[in-house]
């Protein structure tokens, strides 16, 4: 039997898509143009291998805020050899300088802020290695320098002259030996913000920020002014002591009268109110945009304990240890204090860092090449316990956090016994410190009229009975304004 064929070929869908396939192929091939060339895809700012970098320069930093600058120079070093052509150079060698100088090689941190300044612009990283450069190299001119002897000099704000004659007087100062200023934040007590604000204000501060009345931008005006003189400028910060803060606010300490048992108002504010700390964090983040080369956190004031007390220290107190602390167990002496006092105050000096270097870290987000100190009295050093009775001050605890560096200055009187003296405080200090940080030594000084500090300050350095390295830290409190 013949086997039946298919009437009319293939079936008409197959060869309809048959036909529809061929055309689509010689239309292309007719009319399509020359190829052409795609470009290569230029590389991606977030691809794994610069974000790898970056990731190696935050662990950098870590080790850096941590005191750790022998991994930090380990780390950095192996980075410049993995990364030679790298876009985040200048970054690199900026930390790789701030580590050098931290380990304490100065020669080894020259090197680095050179090679950033030759990068060119004029660049956040860029203006502060001019500043560190400034900071640690003799001048050119002027009388010398003792090696190694950074010297810084505070003056108040009210003393420093208006832009005409502001240059002029920086560089006489430069010439004198002085490598920094130190300003204050704005007025610590009443009388100087009567003295310099009008009667409907209450005071205010010497930079710009959204959080403070500005008496005037002092600060702004100084920056660019000394670091084109060569120095280097520190604000400093006293957070238990801000006359611009309006006591309406609440944010007051208090304070116990002893004898009749009776609580008020402290002049003293009170580091461990969650509204201050917040203010404070607002406020310094400000202040670390003014292009300032440093923050110096004041050592809190002294008072006897019954002078300062935080209702939420003794919150803290009862919740950590499960003792509550009872106003009229101050009626102790110094060494005679119920063990409830004494854990009060412990905890007031190891809390009151960690309030500290969590501004410190509010500082720094804002601007990474911002150096932060911490002021320490000399009765921390040399008499723990009374430092802790009238301070609240421990330096084991101090040392647990990542201060660039540290001003140690003078307190209460000291019996000759207890080894008092400027050299004898810097030895002892340094090991209790970390040697591998900077450290001011701070002294008073009777400027008289400043247009001659080019005469007085080169003899005041010399007589500076400190070890190399250790810098003179001197406060002008008193003579006319120039």
């Amino acid at each position: 039997m013949e086997r039946p064929s298919h009437r009319g070929g293939p079936r008409p869908v197959v060869r309809w898509a048959a036909l529809v396939g061929l055309a689509v192929v010689l239309l292309w091939a007719g009319c399509a143009g020359p190829h052409v060339r795609v470009p290569p895809r230029a590389p991606d700012a977030a691809e794994p291998s610069l974000e790898i970098q970056r990731r190696l320069l935050r662990d950098a930093q870590e080790l850096h805020r941590h005191g750790r600058s022998q991994d930090a120079v380990r780390l950095l070093e192996r980075w410049l050899r993995t990364y030679p052509k790298s876009p985040l150079l200048a970054e690199a060698h900026w930390w790789l300088g701030r580590s050098y100088e931290q380990a304490g090689d100065l020669d080894a941190a020259l090197a680095q802020y050179r090679i950033v300044v030759q990068t060119g612009g004029e660049g956040e990283r860029v203006a502060a290695a001019r500043s560190r450069l400034a900071a640690l190299e003799r001048p050119a001119s002027g009388p010398p320098r003792p090696a190694g002897r950074p010297t810084a000099l505070g003056v108040p704000v009210p003393r420093i002259p208006q832009p005409p004659l502001l240059e002029g007087w920086l560089r006489t100062l430069s010439k004198a030996g002085v490598t920094a200023l130190a300003v204050e934040a704005g007025p610590e007590d009443n009388r100087s913000v009567k003295a310099e604000s009008s009667s409907t204000t209450a005071g205010g501060v010497y930079f710009r920020t959204d959080w403070a009345f500005t008496i005037r931008d002092a600060i702004g005006q100084l920056v660019p002014e000394a670091h084109r003189q060569g120095l280097a400028v520190y604000v400093t910060v006293n957070p238990w002591r801000m006359a611009w803060v309006d006591p309406s606010l609440g944010w007051q300490a208090q304070a116990y009268d002893v004898s009749s048992g009776q609580v008020k108002p402290s002049p003293f504010l009170d580091l461990f109110h969650p509204a201050l700390q917040e203010y404070l964090i607002g406020l310094l983040a400000d202040l670390a945009g003014s292009g300032a080369d440093g923050v110096l956190f004041r050592a809190t004031p002294g008072a006897d304990p019954s002078e300062r007390i935080s209702r939420f220290a003794q919150e803290g107190v009862e919740r950590d240890f499960g003792v509550r602390f009872d106003p009229a167990s101050l009626k102790g002496g110094q060494r005679g204090y119920a063990p409830e006092v004494w854990r009060w105050l412990g905890w007031e000096s190891r809390q009151a860092v960690k309030v500290l270097d969590r501004l410190a870290q509010a500082v720094r987000k804002r601007s990474s090449t911002v150096q932060v100190g911490l002021e320490v009295h000399e009765e921390a050093i040399l008499d723990p316990v009374a430092a802790l009775v009238r301070y609240r001050e421990d330096v084991l605890e101090t040392r647990q956090r990542a201060w660039d560096f540290y001003v140690i200055v003078p307190g209460q009187a000291l019996s000759s016994a207890q080894g008092k003296g400027p050299s004898n405080v810097v030895a002892k200090a340094g090991p209790l410190l970390g040697d591998r940080r900077p450290i001011w030594m701070g002294v008073r000084l009777h400027a008289g009229d400043l247009t001659t500090l080019n005469e007085r300050l080169p003899s005041a350095i010399e007589q500076a009975a400190f070890p190399p390295g250790v810098g003179l830290w001197s406060i002008v409190t008193a003579g006319p304004v120039p």
